[in-house]
């Protein structure tokens, strides 16, 4: 009998897996992981980086006034277009996507700043309005629209606006995001906006007072994404999917203490992930998860089949507190409705047992919560219950946090899927709740909160029903265990106690001190490079193959010359680059970005960390 894994990262991957013997708990090295138990802890976000709520009040509001030269309307999806919306083709792990990336027919680009605009005067400008306040101050806004989306999102392309410019986006329903700032440009893979609700989005840039008519101005917006909420309502009739069982579904708001003690801070810490991949957008799961002795820096974990790249990184919106205000509560809201997080980090990812982590860009809402973990082996400990919160999304459509309580088994060598082995993987199976596409990367955690793994999919000969209760070879849940992925995040999850050790992708130098990963991205394909330590002082990555050096990098202590630590690198490639140095003993964090195609230009930082001694 063949077994099959299906991953859910919004749409159900479905490559076929057949059985196995399965390789000794052993083989992937977790048995040498001694257990670990951090506590979870409310987020305190670091002083000075409270999140600042934007309101219309912060806007000029110019968007009544635009004509339809100063709109970019994209139409309805073409038939083209609505073909990218439909699901993959069956191979390997593929995803069922929320929406696309469209490309403007002419990109909207504003190329200078108008001359001569008098006080409290408005005129058409490069495709959109500028306006001079009466105080001298100057906006330009323009509108963007692609009908029948749920949702929009604006990628900017290029951004040289003048120091300290402003840019938002809103709607006519008073949804406002940012302000952006753009002054150190819009990075090597561009920036996505957060997502409005509706079909058409405002753009608003308010530039710097001080240099409200420099001349060195350049804004970039190429394509608009078109999300969907409702696959199968809004992508085409080819793409519409059997209606799934939700009946066993188990909103948050009908979980009570009695079924999970802990449930009013672990719903503080989930998190529905949208993010891009190489023009498409998914749906994933993730939580929150805590440092030892930290509580200032908001670290998440998902799954590497959601995404492993440091665009998708970039791009990531993450939705928190999105759930129902009474129990089963209908019509569901929108996610843009709850406070979210724009773009994070990647620090690490990987394939054996299929985990990213990422560090978010910006604070979680006030009263986050950051969950424990443990490194105990569960994998084995039948009978054991393991709970989650997750965002399903059945035939597409996104539904708020939703409980899955499962019980771990121990499946023969014959019941479980190839690739997959226990002690890598936790397979449990479900009791209450249910899972479906957009529930991928959702942590698995014990009665005490402790993070054990995040959600790969499902395994079994028959994953088509979500509230299959069966289990057995016929029916599993399939987390990544968290005591294999240890050893990959120890690094970062130890905070400050400078235990950085050289393995995998992370390099340590200047003693164990720095911390050092090198993410790197083609037109094709991206990952992680492989570090070599040279000296304590010195490595290098590996990107394709171990014996093509792509990129050499020093760690240096020039504390008795300028106070400083100085990073220096070169590198071998024209890839897109994106290099993290992390001094574990303070948490300062440099980043580093060679843009993609372009000769990798040399580092020569002499004053990159000022955290002597």
């Amino acid at each position: 009998m063949n077994l099959k894994s299906i991953p859910l990262a919004r749409g159900l991957f479905a490559p076929v897996l057949f059985l196995c013997t399965v390789p000794a708990v052993g083989a992937s090295g977790a048995d040498q992981v001694p257990e670990i138990r951090i506590p979870g802890a409310i987020f305190q976000p670091p002083p000075g980086q409270e999140r600042v709520p934007v309101s219309p009040a912060d806007l000029v509001r110019a968007s009544s006034r635009l004509t339809a030269a100063e709109r970019h309307d994209l139409g309805p999806l073409n038939a083209g277009e609505r073909i990218r919306m439909q699901p993959e083709p069956a191979k390997g792990r593929l995803r069922q996507k929320i929406g696309i990336a469209r490309d403007l027919p002419q990109p909207a680009v504003l190329a200078s700043l108008p001359g001569g605009l008098a006080a409290g005067a408005e005129r058409s400008h490069a495709g959109g309005i500028a306006k001079r306040e009466a105080d001298g101050s100057l906006s330009w806004t323009t509108a963007f629209a692609s009908p029948g989306a749920a949702a929009v999102r604006l990628h900017v392309s290029e951004a040289y606006l003048p120091r300290g410019s402003r840019v938002y986006v809103y709607t006519d329903r008073a949804e406002v995001h940012g302000p952006y700032s753009f002054d150190e440009g819009a990075g090597p893979s561009g920036f996505w906006t957060d997502a409005v609700a509706g079909e058409q989005v405002y753009l608003e840039v308010q530039f710097s007072r001080a240099r409200g008519d420099a001349s060195a101005c350049r804004l970039v917006i190429s394509q608009v994404a078109h999300l969907a909420r409702s696959t199968a309502a809004a992508l085409s009739p080819e793409a519409g999917a059997a209606a799934e069982d939700t009946s066993c579904f188990k909103d948050e708001p009908c979980v009570t203490t009695a079924d999970y003690a802990l449930i009013n801070s672990v719903t503080r810490s989930t998190a529905a992930l949208e993010f891009q991949d190489q023009g498409s957008f998914y749906l994933c799961s993730g939580a929150l998860i805590r440092a030892t002795g930290d509580t200032t820096t908001p670290y998440l974990l998902t799954a590497s089949h959601c995404f492993e790249s440091q665009a998708s990184a970039t791009s990531l919106q993450a939705f928190f507190n999105f759930r129902n205000s009474s129990c089963n509560q209908q019509p569901f809201p929108s996610e843009t409705a709850f406070p979210s997080t724009l773009g994070s980090t990647l620090l690490a990812t990987g394939t054996s047992s299929d985990f990213t982590l990422v560090r978010l860009s910006q604070s979680p809402p006030s009263g986050a919560y950051l969950l424990g973990w443990t490194t105990q082996d569960i994998t084995t400990s039948t009978g054991t219950a393991i709970y989650r919160l997750s965002h399903p999304a059945p035939a597409g459509i996104s539904w708020p946090q939703q409980f899955t309580r499962s019980a771990v088994v121990s499946p023969t060598a014959f019941q479980t899927c190839d690739g997959n082995p226990v002690g890598a993987y936790i397979y449990s199976a479900q009791d209450v709740g249910g899972t479906s596409s957009g529930s991928s990367g959702s942590v698995a955690f014990l009665a005490d909160g402790s993070v054990v793994g995040q959600l790969l999919g499902k395994c079994g000969s028959d994953t088509s029903d979500p509230c299959n209760p069966a289990g057995g070879a016929n029916y599993y849940l399939l987390d990544g265990s968290f005591r294999t992925t240890y050893s990959s995040v120890a690094q970062f999850l130890n905070g400050g106690t400078g235990s950085c050790v050289t393995a995998g992708t992370v390099l340590c130098l200047n003693n164990g001190r720095f911390r050092v990963t090198a993410g790197w991205q083609s037109p094709t394909a991206s990952g992680n490079g492989t570090a070599v330590q040279l000296t304590t002082d010195t490595g290098y990555f590996w990107f394709f193959n171990s014996a093509n050096v792509e990129m050499v990098i020093k760690v240096l202590n020039a504390c008795a010359l300028n106070s400083k630590y100085w990073v220096f690198a070169g590198g071998l490639t024209n890839v897109l680059v994106t290099v993290t140095v992390t001094d574990t003993q303070t948490g300062a964090v440099q980043t580093y970005i060679n843009p993609q195609s372009t000769a990798f230009q040399p580092i020569q930082d002499t004053s990159a960390f000022s955290t002597c001694p």
